[in-house]
Parts: structure tokens; C-alpha cells; sequence
């Protein structure tokens, strides 16, 4: 492998990786999506390899950018130089997938080796599905936020908007999105295989902040909710396939606090301080007190 001369050695990244999906797979990835504890979003490139371990490239990058590399107005490579961090990190993997050399480096000290060429345009044939469905659904919430017109921009999107856009986001952001975190948890605890669930809590606090991550997250809430709700069909009301994702993660919460009462204590504290909040809908109260 390539001697990273000017790249320093670090003992072990400051954050956690979790694996989101696979974007581009030759052979095995090569391309990933991942987030850390922080709802921070990475993709990890595959780069080189020799006999023991896969080195690969971690480069930081969010929603804005993903879009506009799915979205073909910027390449691999372009996308690799957007990011405000101006730091990448590599990483030699063995076959256990035990990260066993670290290391820490500036974006312009990337050897030319490693990065991608400069046709490196997202291709929908070479894609996984996963990829494709992400490209829809940026696709979707962006069309709906057109007025973003730079990085610079979407990090600051909030204080964009007009007014009355204002309000009605800062009511859909805090109030679900800080009252729903306890419900998600506890589906989460019994249905830790549903991965987007796991993504959600991290993704949280960024969801708090920026519009278009909180419809990104509401889409991937709803999708979360309808694969559990598939176990949970029998048990619930025919009512349940018209309610909106609000009253499904409340039915779907109340089965799994059913069925797993040591879920109960958190789920009461979660119980007693949502009925403090003076827009709690009459309807969804009720639904609270049978349980």
C-alpha cells in the first residue's frame, strides 16, 4: 500500500461509525454510507489493499452534498473537496473488520492514487438500492426547499425562512421530535434489527436544526414504523392504516410495551410528561390512557 508521508497516525478516531448502507459494490464495497453518535454523516471509499488489511478513505460530507453527488451536479471526486472539514481520515481494515491502523490527514494531501477520477459521476446502473431509494428521497424533500442555493445556505436554512414557514417548522421540529425520542427508543430496544430506528436517535438533534433534515427524518420515520407495523398487523385497529406516523408510533410503541414490560417504566415517564404538553390532541391522550 501507499506510504501516507504526510498523514498523521492517531491511536483511534474521535467518533463512532455506524453503517447506514451501501452505495457502489464491486466485489464488496466500495463505496458507504455511514453517521456517527452525533448524526454526522461519512462516506467511506475503498482505496487500496494488501495482504492483511483494506485501507480505506473516511470523508466527511452531509444531505446537501450526498443530493448533489446522487443528483449528478457534482463527482465523487468534487464531492471529496466540498465538505468544510478540509480533513479526511484512512483506515486499514483487517478481515475481522478490527481497525488496526488510523490515520488523520488534510484533503490536499490526498494522493492522487486514491481519488476517484474526474468522470466520477454517479451512475444509477452501478448503484444499490439502497443509493437509488436515497436519491429519491432527497429528490423529493429538496424539491420542496428549492430556494437553497449553497452549502453555506443549508447550514444555516433556518434562519432563511420566512416567518410564518418559521413557526410552523420550530412546532414540527421541537415538539415531535423531542417528545417522540422516547418511543423510538423503546422500539428500537426490542427491534434493534430495523437499523433506520438507530440512525433516528443519532440523527435527532440534527433533525432539530435544519428543515430539511427533519422531512428527511420524518420520511425515514414513517418507513421505519411500516416495517414494524407489519408484526404487529393482527393486534392493531383497521383505523391504524389511516392514521398518520404520529398515532402508528404511538400503536406500535403500546404493542411493544405489551409485550415487553420492561419497557413500561420508560414508557410511563415518556406518558406523564407528553400529557403536560397543552397540544396533545384529546384523540391521542386517549390512545396514552389504555396502557
Amino acid at each position: 500500500m501507499i506510504n501516507l508521508e504526510k498523514a498523521i497516525k492517531v491511536s483511534k478516531l474521535d467518533f463512532e461509525l455506524h453503517k447506514k448502507g451501501d452505495i457502489l459494490f464491486y466485489d464488496g464495497p466500495f463505496l458507504s454510507h455511514f453517521y456517527d453518535n452525533s448524526g454526522d454523516e461519512f462516506l467511506m471509499l475503498w482505496v487500496d489493499n494488501d495482504e492483511k488489511y483494506n485501507r480505506w478513505l473516511i470523508i466527511p460530507t452531509d444531505t446537501y452534498l450526498l443530493n448533489l453527488y446522487l443528483s449528478k451536479k457534482y463527482t465523487l471526486r468534487e464531492l471529496i473537496f466540498k465538505n468544510d472539514s478540509q480533513i479526511v481520515y484512512y483506515v486499514d481494515i483487517n478481515e475481522n473488520l478490527d481497525y488496526k491502523r488510523i490515520y488523520i490527514s488534510s484533503q490536499k494531501n490526498i494522493p492522487e492514487e486514491y481519488l476517484p477520477a474526474k468522470n466520477s459521476t454517479f451512475v444509477d446502473k452501478y448503484a444499490e438500492e439502497y443509493a437509488l431509494n436515497m436519491k429519491k428521497e432527497f429528490s423529493k424533500v429538496f424539491k420542496i426547499h428549492r430556494n437553497i442555493k449553497s452549502h453555506r445556505t443549508f447550514r444555516n436554512f433556518e434562519l432563511k425562512r420566512n416567518p410564518n414557514d418559521i413557526k410552523v417548522w420550530k412546532f414540527k421540529s421541537q415538539f415531535n421530535i423531542e417528545n417522540w425520542f422516547a418511543p423510538i427508543s423503546i422500539i428500537y430496544n426490542n427491534h434493534s434489527e430495523i437499523g433506520i430506528y438507530k440512525y433516528l436517535i443519532h440523527k435527532s438533534n440534527d433533525a432539530l436544526i435544519n428543515p430539511i433534515t427533519t422531512d428527511l427524518y420524518f420520511n425515514q420515520l414513517e418507513i421505519a414504523l411500516n416495517k414494524t407495523y407489519l408484526e404487529y398487523e393482527n393486534h392493531l385497529p383497521q383505523l391504524m392504516r389511516n392514521m398518520d406516523v404520529y398515532n402508528k408510533l404511538i400503536y406500535i410503541t403500546i404493542q411493544v410495551v405489551k409485550r415487553n414490560p420492561n419497557s413500561k417504566h420508560s414508557f410511563d415517564i415518556w406518558k406523564k410528561e407528553l400529557s403536560q404538553e397543552d397540544k396533545l390532541m384529546t384523540e391521542v391522550q386517549n390512545i396514552l390512557d389504555e396502557v
